[in-house]
């Protein structure tokens, strides 16, 4: 398998709807799917736009990157686990371009990516869930004149 067929793949079918679960409900779900369809689109045009040849793996992705972020902004997922994986995607197409890397271990180093990324989102999520349930447990809420509310948190 092509290492930008690989790439899309695990990010488009595993990582980017396994991190939007961790903390999603459908609506979320809904989300990552648009999110999903919008960057595989500009993936293609980096394709396109970037041929599967060396001198062209890190320009690619860089592109896919950049489609990468965008779509993992707008469907609420940790950005430090987005950065993670882009960041090793650049260096892994660099290292391609300049031959120091054969693409079996730039897979094998992808999907190890992929992994941290997954762990890294995993924990950020279960990081916001108790932030969340710890203020649903120790705060309250208390309407005012005028429509306005004030949030109590005392212990």
């Amino acid at each position: 398998m092509k290492m930008r067929k690989y790439f899309l793949y695990l990010f488009s079918a595993c990582v980017l709807p396994t991190l939007a679960s961790c903390s999603s409900g459908p609506t979320q779900q809904q989300r990552v799917q648009e999110q999903l369809s919008i960057m595989r689109g500009k993936t293609i045009a980096c394709k396109q736009q970037f041929p599967p040849v060396k001198g062209n793996f890190e320009r690619r992705a860089t592109c896919e990157a950049s489609a990468m972020y965008e779509a993992g902004a707008n469907a609420g997922i940790s950005y430090d686990a987005i950065n993670e994986l882009a960041g090793t995607m650049k260096r892994l197409g660099a290292e391609l371009d300049q031959g120091t890397i054969s693409r079996e271990d730039a897979r094998i180093q992808l999907n190890e990516a992929v992994h941290k990324a997954y762990a890294h989102a995993a924990s950020d999520a279960q990081a916001q869930n108790l932030e969340l349930r710890e203020h649903q447990e120790h705060c309250t809420s208390m309407p005012l004149a005028d429509g306005l509310v004030t949030t109590d948190c005392s212990p």
